[in-house]
Formats: structure tokens, C-alpha cells, sequence
């Protein structure tokens, strides 16, 4: 079998060109593998090492509102630690009792407008992410990003 010379520069041709896409494919894949690596390798320190943060709202029942942004939080910690944080640092005022065990904690005031089940109806009550917590306080454990509610509002029926 005889190849002319044109025969045979086509042939080289086309095997030198598919031989040259095929390494150029080769080169993206790992130049995009070696760019793509250490800025996902980057991304994921930059993470863990992020401040993880909550929103926390109070609205006094009265057209009164106050909001905090930015409350870091730590894992496992509970919507109860949340708000005993903010007491601590002072930005807001509350008192609680611990009835221990299941019970928990009861929020009694949060600056200074006390729980009054007697003659209002009306005590301090938790939303998180605008869902009514069927959890007390100190079980409710938080996410970073959550926004957490606490209403002085009337019971709320859950059924």
C-alpha cells in the first residue's frame, strides 16, 4: 500500500491536530484541577475560621422593637444561652427562673416588662426563623444565620 506524499501530510495533519486537541484538553483539566484546588482548599479555612453569627429581635408588644445583629454563637449553643449572653454583655435586661430538669428556664422579664399570666395573659415567647418554638428556651439549639423572635404577646395555641 502505497501513500502519495499529499496522502500522507493530510493523514500527519489530522493525527498532529487530534494529537494537539487532545493535549490541550489535557493542559485546561489540569490547570483548571491546580487553579480550582487551592481556591476551594482557601474558601474551606476561610470558613471554618468565619464568626458564626445570629439575629435576635424583641418586640415589646407595644410598637417597640429592637433588633441585634451579628450575636456570635458557638455549637450546640441554645436560643436560653443566646439571650443570657446579651444580658451578660448588657444590651438587654432579663431575669429568668430554672425550674430544672424538662421544666428549664422561664424568662420572667426582658428590660424590665415582666410576664403577667394573671392579667394580661401575656409573657415573653420565642420565634426562630419565624416559627413558634414548642421547645423551651434551653433546649432550642441554634444555627449560625437564625433569626431568633422573642415576642411579650398573648399564648399561642399549637396544635
Amino acid at each position: 500500500m502505497n501513500f502519495s506524499r499529499t496522502e500522507f501530510l493530510k493523514a500527519s495533519g489530522r493525527l498532529l491536530a487530534i494529537a494537539c486537541f487532545l493535549l490541550a484538553g489535557w493542559l485546561i483539566g489540569i490547570n483548571g484541577y491546580f487553579v480550582n484546588s487551592p481556591s476551594t482548599t482557601a474558601n474551606s479555612v476561610v470558613e471554618q475560621n468565619e464568626v458564626e453569627t445570629v439575629s435576635v429581635m424583641f418586640d415589646y408588644g407595644n410598637g417597640t422593637v429592637k433588633t441585634l445583629t451579628d450575636i456570635s454563637v458557638e455549637e450546640s449553643e441554645t436560643v436560653f444561652n443566646v439571650l443570657n449572653s446579651l444580658n451578660e454583655s448588657q444590651k438587654i435586661k432579663m431575669s429568668y427562673k430554672d425550674f430544672g430538669g424538662d421544666l428549664g428556664f422561664f424568662i420572667q422579664s426582658i428590660d424590665s416588662i415582666p410576664a403577667d399570666s394573671s392579667a394580661t395573659d401575656k409573657w415573653w415567647q420565642f420565634w426562630v426563623n419565624n416559627v413558634y418554638s414548642t421547645i423551651g428556651a434551653g433546649s432550642y439549639q441554634v444555627s449560625p444565620g437564625d433569626v431568633i423572635e422573642f415576642k411579650f404577646t398573648q399564648g399561642q395555641l399549637t396544635y
